[in-house]
């Protein structure tokens, strides 16, 4: 296990979570300002982080 920190600008996180949505559905007003607000008020020095764990796998091929 592995674990990790992803660290991104507010600009570019919002981003990333916008097209996230927009792949489920069509995005409105409330929805963007609302994924603004979110990010904007955990970001520390205008970066936003997120924390994570990931596994990491290898097997022998025969």
């Amino acid at each position: 296990m592995i674990d990790y920190t992803l660290t991104r600008s507010v600009a570019s996180a919002v981003a990333s979570v916008e097209n996230l949505v927009w792949k489920y559905r069509p995005l409105d007003a409330s929805d963007s300002a609302f994924i603004r607000e979110y990010v904007q008020n955990r970001a520390v020095e205008g970066m936003y982080q997120v924390n994570g764990r990931m596994g990491v796998l290898w097997w022998k091929v025969a």
